[in-house]
């Protein structure tokens, strides 16, 4: 799948599959790590990733990290979830942000809140402060497990953070470009 990927030119999507590997024990190679490192800095020129650094403070309350976003100009809120693959939205807030979204794929996903079923887009941009990255692949819930609770649009998964060095303390999140090589 990460092959098919690379010959498209979609170094970005080319990643994901290798990081959602089944045995982590196993694939964990300096081969594979190799293959990632490419394609990441592939993907990170093509994906036009603005430089910068932004730090975001963790809410004391249940340890959730709730942030500011800007997806295609449109303001939101996503909760950080470093397991998801991809960045998640709501439908409502994909339809105001005017992500595009592939209306014949269909996807079934594994969440913390169970089983549910969406589609396949792409956001145009997403902005976290001076942070940003071009064509990231979201996924859509179609389904009324997508509510993230009150004042949530979604959810920032890997398709976004696999651009960014991410850096996770017991009070703040550091986000800072990748050097390209």
């Amino acid at each position: 799948m990460a092959r098919d990927h690379e010959k498209l030119g979609q170094f970005c999507d080319a990643v994901l599959p290798n990081w959602v590997a089944l045995n982590p024990a196993r694939n964990d190679t300096s081969q594979t790590r190799a293959i990632i490192a490419d394609y990441t800095a592939k993907g990170h020129r093509q994906a036009g990733a603005a430089s910068g650094e932004e730090v975001f403070k963790i809410a004391p309350q249940n340890g959730v990290a709730k942030l500011p976003v800007s997806i295609n100009g449109v303001q939101g809120n996503l909760i950080l979830d470093t397991g998801a693959t991809f960045v998640s939205l709501t439908a409502t807030f994909a339809q105001k942000a005017k992500v595009q979204i592939d209306p014949d794929s269909s996807l079934r996903m594994h969440a913390a809140n169970g089983i549910g079923d969406g589609k396949q887009g792409r956001a145009a941009t997403i902005q976290l402060r001076t942070v940003a990255a071009r064509d990231v692949p979201i996924v859509l819930q179609t389904d009324a497990k997508a509510a993230y609770g009150d004042g949530v649009d979604g959810l920032l998964g890997t398709s976004f953070l696999s651009h960014f060095n991410v850096s996770i303390g017991t009070q703040a999140i550091r986000i800072s470009s990748r050097k390209a090589k």
